[in-house]
């Protein structure tokens, strides 16, 4: 028997001596060269998510590589019981290095937020239902402020709301203010 499909067979579905009909699926043949990821997106990062954007991808089998790929498809359902959307991404593999089941650490490069007001991750205080800020009011004087906060990366979080362009906020020893 011969595929009409060139790829590596990753999957025999029948034995030797074993009887097979039209339906029986004999071989599962894939090609690898370029791959398909999934990743779990939480439902409130998805906003910030559409089909186009690139992606980088590291796994701990190739230490030292990374890959470059993009978003191709966003599922049209949440899964209930973890809140995440799932998102396929596509990514070339040279050499064939890349294996079917491997685990991967996934950075998303989602589009560019422009005029966003942005503060170090660790200038936020969260306590428990709400996030704050301590504003610097001068002389020696701060102000808590309640904040919405929007996306993090790279160890800054945009503020939504409560926050003005141009404030100063306290960005570490947050505790040392009475």
């Amino acid at each position: 028997i011969h595929s009409p499909f060139d790829g590596i067979v990753i999957k025999v579905g029948v034995r030797d001596g074993q009887y097979v009909t039209p339906e029986t699926e004999l071989y599962t043949i894939a090609d690898l060269s370029r791959i398909w990821v999934y990743v779990d997106i939480y439902e409130d990062e998805m906003p910030w998510v559409q089909a186009g954007d690139m992606a980088e991808m590291t796994v701990t089998g190739i230490p030292g590589r990374t890959f470059t790929g993009q978003v191709t498809y966003i599922y049209p359902y949440l899964d209930a019981k973890t809140r995440t959307n799932k998102v396929r991404l596509e990514f070339d593999n040279p050499g064939l290095s890349l294996k079917p089941e491997m685990f991967a650490h996934v950075r998303l490069q989602t589009s560019r937020q422009i005029d966003a007001v942005v503060v170090p991750s660790e200038a936020i205080v969260r306590t428990g239902g709400r996030e704050q800020l301590f504003i610097s009011k001068g002389n020696g004087k701060f102000e808590p402020r309640i904040v919405k906060l929007g996306i993090t990366a790279d160890n800054e979080t945009q503020i939504i709301a409560g926050l003005q362009a141009g404030e100063q906020v306290v960005t570490s020893a947050q505790f040392l203010i009475d």
